[in-house]
């Protein structure tokens, strides 16, 4: 590929993100309005550091302007034993 080329290439891949830049900062934001979230499964997931963690999965269900929607959510965090909150 020659220098030509290649700037050639560049210089469409710039065009192409101005063109496209307005349309993704005018457009409007995204609304959801979740409706409920089930607990599936919540385990001990053991130390780390000295510090007891706590994994939860759940599933969060809702209504968007596309339709219903089920999205997984998965958080770790500190356990009962760690001194911050109750589990």
């Amino acid at each position: 590929m020659t220098i030509t080329s290649r700037q050639a290439i560049l210089a469409s891949a710039f065009t192409a993100v101005i063109a496209v830049c307005p349309a993704v900062v005018a457009s409007s934001p995204a609304r959801a309005e979740p409706s409920g979230l089930t607990v599936r499964t919540a385990k001990d997931i053991g130390p780390f550091r000295g510090r007891a963690y706590r994994e939860v999965e759940a599933q969060l269900q809702g209504t968007a302007p596309g339709g219903a929607y089920a999205v997984p959510v998965c958080r770790r965090d500190l356990g009962q034993d760690s001194g911050r909150g109750t589990w």
